[in-house]
């Protein structure tokens, strides 16, 4: 399967033509690598999201064992 550069390039710039003048090189660059950006901070913004879950999750674990533990031996 073949990528077409030039299908891409001319759907990036329709899609930004009222942001970027157009042949401008530098603006869309710059545009691109700060959606490239955002979207690489949402996908760490929902790691670490993921994350915390878990930990939290392990947490309660933790403590309930501990609860359930303490009922035992009284």
């Amino acid at each position: 399967m073949s990528i077409d550069i030039d299908a891409i390039r001319q759907k990036v710039a329709k899609e930004f033509n009222q942001l970027i003048p157009p042949n401008d090189p530098i603006l869309m660059t710059v545009l691109l690598s700060d959606t490239v950006l955002k979207a690489a901070l949402k996908t760490l913004h929902e790691q670490q999201n993921m994350m915390i879950n878990h930990i939290l999750t392990a947490r309660n674990a933790m403590i309930e064992e501990e609860k359930n533990g303490r009922k035992i031996n009284n």
